[in-house]
């Protein structure tokens, strides 16, 4: 069973990344699927190699402050980047989330 796992911010080690942590600990062979990844906060939980992230005009790590660290003036364009990835390759998508809702294509 081919399966991928979403997860919207992987940028803090909280209770939703604990969660996907075992849900990647269950399917090894799953790719991550998030917005925005800081690699120095959880890159020992989620290696770089298995993240997929979405296509942003700047890196995580070279965003300004405010953007860094207010992740809630990006949710007006969660929807839109989730909904524009491909799954039909996949047999499950297990969807994970800190803030925003569930907006993953069937």
């Amino acid at each position: 069973m081919k399966v991928a796992l979403v997860h919207e911010l992987l940028t803090m080690k909280g209770g939703a990344e604990r969660v996907l942590r075992i849900l990647a600990e269950m399917f090894p062979d799953a790719p991550i699927y998030t917005l925005l990844y800081d690699e120095k906060k959880l890159g020992d939980w989620f290696p770089r190699e298995r993240v997929c992230k979405a296509k942003v005009p700047i890196p995580y790590s070279l965003l300004p402050t405010p953007y860094r660290y207010n992740h809630h003036l990006y949710l007006p364009f969660f929807p839109r980047v989730v909904e524009a990835w491909d799954f039909s390759d996949f047999d499950l998508v297990i969807s994970t989330r800190t803030v925003s809702p569930n907006t993953c294509p069937s």
